[in-house]
């Protein structure tokens, strides 16, 4: 049996170079209650990569992915997939 509260990994691939932190965590907010989030740095590029890592509750993280995978950010459509359990 698994905690519905439980955190959930998203991970979010595909992300536009112009996107912000705020624009990430708004959009993923709609869906529910963000826990925490993880962006690298890439020190290659001196920007943010092109992949972050989203933790939200176990459903609100099922809704996110349900609505955001393919969704389109700054005309670019996102890859958002459950991470694998560790």
């Amino acid at each position: 049996m698994t905690d519905a509260s439980a955190g959930r990994e998203i991970s979010v691939q595909n992300i536009p170079t112009r996107t912000t932190e705020r624009d990430l965590a708004r959009l993923f907010a709609r869906h529910g209650s963000v826990t925490s989030f993880d962006w690298p740095f890439d020190p290659q590029t001196q920007s943010l990569g092109d992949s972050a890592y989203v933790i939200m509750t176990a459903v609100d993280a099922a809704t996110a992915v349900n609505a955001l995978h393919g969704h389109l950010l700054h005309g670019q459509p996102l890859r958002v997939r459950s991470a694998p359990s560790l």
